[in-house]
């Protein structure tokens, strides 16, 4: 994820999800605040082609990895 490089030397801001920004923490010097405003929980879905539905390892693989965020 380049975003957190992009800001880190710069007076931009990121948004990330809490977990992102505490794991992304942990590897370079940034800091993380509160939003100023309410920021509503979000749902993440996975969705890939029909044509790709017989790669199921792949599917199991990426479903894994995402869900561990």
């Amino acid at each position: 994820m380049a975003a957190p490089y992009t800001v880190l030397h710069s007076d931009l801001i990121l948004t990330l999800p809490k977990l992102v920004a505490l794991h992304i923490a942990k590897m370079i010097d940034i800091e993380i605040y509160s939003p100023p405003i309410f920021i509503p929980n979000y749902q993440l879905n996975i969705y890939w082609h029909k044509l790709n539905a017989s790669k199921t390892s792949h599917h199991s693989w990426l479903s894994q990895l995402v869900s561990q965020l």
